[in-house]
This record gives structure tokens, C-alpha cells and sequence, in this order.
């Protein structure tokens, strides 16, 4: 819950228009940081691991989406130049083998994953949303942290960036995601 509200509350500081991939991976990384500083200041550090393990989840299931996801572009690519049903066939091939890998690595894990205990099947639609919110959290994880922690200053900064043009805003968080190491 107090996750959530920190998550909700970051729309609150700062919305852009149009880029949802920008608002949801900043309210998360608010998220997270959020909860980090609150399991701390209020000594719960079961709130806290819970948190840390749902995150390096987070963080494997994406690396999983991101992979899957370049597979599905590459096959797009070759719409009209292979049958139609043999696209949907690698494409059904695609998602399955995802969802055997999401399984697999999930059986190390205490708690539900990102796409929950034993999810049946995903499709494109999942794999858009579930990157939008987690893009670039860890551009804007690494914003925070290069300015010490600072959140006036953060959201000044994520303010700024909101004012760029969309392709510098994602150059620079892709940058800074770059740069990102988890600071636990």
C-alpha cells in the first residue's frame, strides 16, 4: 500500500502529456525509492527485502520482455515476406518460450512475480505495459542518486527533462540507465 501511494503521488508532482513510458517508469523509480527510504526511516526491514526481492524480480522479468521483445520486432520485419500464419506461428512460439523462461525463474522466488504466480499466457499488449512502467527506472534511480538523494532536486531535474523533446528525454535516460548499479 505505501508503495502504491508513493507511486500515485509521484503523478501528482509531475505528468507529461502523451509519454507514458516517461510518467509510469518515473512514478515506479519514485516508487521504489520511496519505499526504500520509508522501510529505513520506520525500521522494517521485512518491508524492505520484500520490496528489494520484487524488484530484482522486476528487474529479470524485464531483461526476459526486452529480449522477447527484439525478437518480436525482428519477426514484425519480416511481415510479407513469410505467410502470415507462419508469423503468428513464431510469434505464439515466442510468447510460450517467454512464459516456459518467466516460470522457470520464478520457481527461485519467494513471493509472485511481476506477471504473477502462473501466468498462462501473455501477449503484446502485457509486454508494452509491463515495459512502459519499468523502461526507465533505472535512469531515473541513477538521476536521484547522482544528486545525492536529493528529491527537490530530483524533481527539478525530472521537471526539466519533461521539457525536452521526447527523443532527448529517452537519449538521456537511456544514458543514465547505463550508469545504474542497485545501491542496496
Amino acid at each position: 500500500m505505501v508503495a502504491l501511494i508513493f507511486h500515485e503521488l509521484a503523478h501528482q508532482v509531475l505528468y507529461v502529456s502523451g509519454d507514458t513510458t516517461f510518467n509510469e517508469s518515473f512514478a515506479t523509480a519514485v516508487e521504489l525509492e520511496g519505499l526504500k527510504l520509508w522501510s529505513r526511516q520506520n525500521d522494517n526491514p521485512e518491508v524492505f527485502e520484500r520490496a528489494r526481492e520484487r524488484l530484482q524480480q522486476r528487474e529479470q522479468t524485464l531483461n526476459l520482455v526486452r529480449a522477447t521483445s527484439q525478437q518480436l520486432e525482428a519477426l514484425y520485419q519480416q511481415q510479407g515476406q513469410i505467410p502470415v500464419a507462419a508469423l503468428r506461428q513464431r510469434k505464439d512460439e515466442l510468447l510460450t518460450e517467454l512464459v516456459q523462461t518467466y516460470l522457470r525463474l520464478s520457481e527461485q522466488w519467494q513471493q509472485p512475480g511481476p506477471f504473477g504466480a502462473n501466468p498462462t499466457s501473455l501477449n503484446n499488449a502485457n509486454l508494452a505495459l509491463f515495459r512502459q512502467y519499468n523502461q526507465y527506472v533505472p535512469g531515473f534511480r541513477q538521476l536521484l542518486l547522482e544528486l545525492n538523494h536529493d528529491f527537490p532536486a530530483f524533481y527539478r531535474a525530472v521537471e526539466d527533462l519533461s521539457e525536452r523533446p521526447r527523443r532527448e528525454r529517452q537519449q538521456t535516460l537511456e544514458a543514465l540507465s547505463e550508469r545504474f548499479n542497485e545501491d542496496f
